[in-house]
């Protein structure tokens, strides 16, 4: 050891050898803080006491009442003037420790800094369970009065002062079961619960390290509001309590009021109706949006005139939102809708929905026929559809090839158009009626089949004599030639007379009559289009008798 620290030794072991100034307790105090598992050690200069106190001795215990522990640790507050700073501990008997701190500087180097109070540091101390409990005490030599003390040298390094400390109850360093102090439940509600709602409500629990922070849920009246797991539900008209209370046995709890009130009726809401025709059919699409509650719903076919419905449709399915029904062509119609709840005493009914309106499709063209009027046109012709608004004719160089719009007709009564056709070109048409919808946006019926333009039907006339028929005709346009055929009798077989490869030729006289008294005879235009002979309508059958 130093020679220095035997000295303070030496000085402190004069207090069992001479006659010592004894200070009785009064504003002097030992403290001792606890601040989780460290222990602030702090003095008060001694009353009376003017001269510089270079030195001071200390001794404290730190014993485990429960758990277990290793040795203590001390660290000196840096505001301490003092040259000499020991802290010895040691371990004893028991498994308690001993802490003797010993203080000392030169002459006139004060530990208290002309302050009356002085920290002499920190003390740590270090469980090794996780429950502990450990007492921190100042021991020492005990003063007349029974209370512990501390022993001080003054700058003469002579003069010793033995002072009884005040406030120095041990200190107790601790941790066991962490217990719940609060708990706060949150939604609380601001307005009543109609039965059947449910409400989730959340326990938070304080302090976040509580060791048990289960809770157990109760309700005042489980005819009110039950609850489960922090679920409300609300069963019946009235009015219940809904309490938290913790589980670790500190008895703290939260509640809240709970209302519940009958559930009112929900109106049910109109459905929001769509009316679309499907193209080229007699049938209306309709579909609509589910309504919530609703059991089922009424689809009605409204006149607007009469302001009338007429049902067409109860849907008793509340899952169904679409439904078709077929009605006449090119006709408009206005429809709406409501929903409906099964109740006691009979159907609910919720609002109207908007009134909607669809117009059907046009029936299909039929009975097209497309000829040449000249080398450079063609007429297309075709049967009038009822109720049409009008007609579109599409044409395209191949029977399933892309088709172009190329004359739109704008009066239903109006059944032929003709249209430009470029001189030894084959073209396909199809024609498809519409009908002005109630949006003022065309409807279409389908497309007629396809057909090739072909030349005209020629019209015969005939002249006889006793050896010969002579067959007459006009010169048709596009024409490359002609077939004539004949027959005995009007339904037999007919038989090909002549075929002419001139496109001019407008006569031609049958000298093999003999054989019968009547021909009939019939002819038809063809068109040599690339390697194909495109062949037109035959004429009406032209009876003639040989004379």
């Amino acid at each position: 050891m130093k020679n220095w620290i035997k000295m303070v030794l030496a000085s402190f072991f004069l207090f069992a050898l001479v006659p010592m100034a004894v200070y009785a307790a009064g504003d002097k105090s030992g403290k001792l803080t606890v601040d989780s598992n460290k222990v602030e050690v702090s003095l008060t200069i001694p009353e009376g006491k003017t001269e510089a106190i270079t030195s001071l001795r200390l001794q404290l215990r730190v014993a485990a009442e429960s758990g277990t522990m290793d040795a203590p640790t001390f660290a000196f507050g840096s505001s301490i003037g003092s040259s000499v700073q020991d802290a010895a501990i040691t371990q004893e008997e028991g498994g308690s420790y001993l802490v003797d701190l010993i203080l000392s500087g030169k002459r006139n180097q004060d530990i208290f800094k002309g302050s009356e109070n002085a920290t002499l540091g920190i003390l740590s101390v270090q469980p090794t369970s996780p429950k502990y409990e450990i007492k921190v005490e100042i021991i020492g030599d005990l003063g007349e009065s029974g209370k512990p003390v501390a022993q001080y040298v003054g700058a003469n390094g002579i003069s010793a002062v033995t002072v009884e400390l005040e406030g120095t109850e041990p200190a107790m360093v601790s941790k066991g079961d962490v217990k719940v102090t609060g708990i706060a439940l949150s939604p609380k509600p601001q307005s009543p619960l109609e039965i059947g709602d449910t409400l989730q409500l959340d326990a938070k629990v304080a302090p976040e390290n509580a060791d048990n922070k289960q809770v157990d849920w109760e309700s005042s009246n489980n005819q009110v509001a039950t609850v489960e797991k922090g679920l409300v539900t609300a069963v019946g008209a009235g009015t219940a309590t809904i309490t938290a209370k913790s589980k670790d046995g500190s008895n703290v709890s939260d509640s809240c009021k709970i209302e519940v009130k009958e559930k009112e009726e929900e109106h049910l809401a109109a459905p929001k109706l769509t009316a679309k025709p499907k193209s080229g059919s007699k049938a209306i699409a309709f579909s609509w949006k589910k309504v919530d509650h609703a059991d089922g719903y009424e689809l009605y076919e409204y006149n607007a005139k009469t302001k009338k419905d007429k049902l067409i449709k109860r849907v008793t399915n509340p899952s169904q939102v679409t439904f078709s029904k077929s009605y006449a062509y090119a006709t408009t119609y206005s429809f709406r809708m409501r929903a409906f709840r099964n109740g006691e005493g009979g159907r609910v009914y919720g609002n109207y929905s908007s009134v909607v309106k669809a117009t059907v499709s046009p029936a299909n063209v039929k009975g097209i026929s497309a000829y040449y009027k000249n080398n450079t046109s063609v007429s297309v012709v075709w049967k009038k559809v009822s109720g049409a608004s009008g007609y579109e004719v599409y044409r395209s160089t191949k029977k399933n090839g892309k088709y172009t719009r190329v004359k739109t007709i704008k009066k239903g009564s109006t059944i032929s158009a003709t249209i430009s056709h470029k001189k030894g070109k084959a073209y396909y048409y199809k024609v498809r009626a519409y009908v002005t919808g109630s949006d003022k946006k065309p409807v279409y019926g389908n497309f007629c089949t396809a057909i090739a333009a072909k030349v005209s039907t020629p019209k015969l006339t005939a002249k006889a004599s006793a050896k010969s028929i002579k067959l007459s005709w006009k010169k048709i346009p596009r024409a490359s030639g002609y077939r004539i055929y004949k027959s005995r009798t009007k339904n037999g077989k007919y038989t090909l007379v002549k075929k002419i490869t001139k496109g001019t030729a407008q006569s031609f006289t049958d000298k093999k009559v003999k054989g019968s008294s009547v021909w009939y005879y019939r002819i038809c235009a063809f068109e040599k289009q690339g390697k194909k002979m495109v062949s037109g309508d035959f004429s009406g059958l032209k009876k003639v008798k040989v004379k």
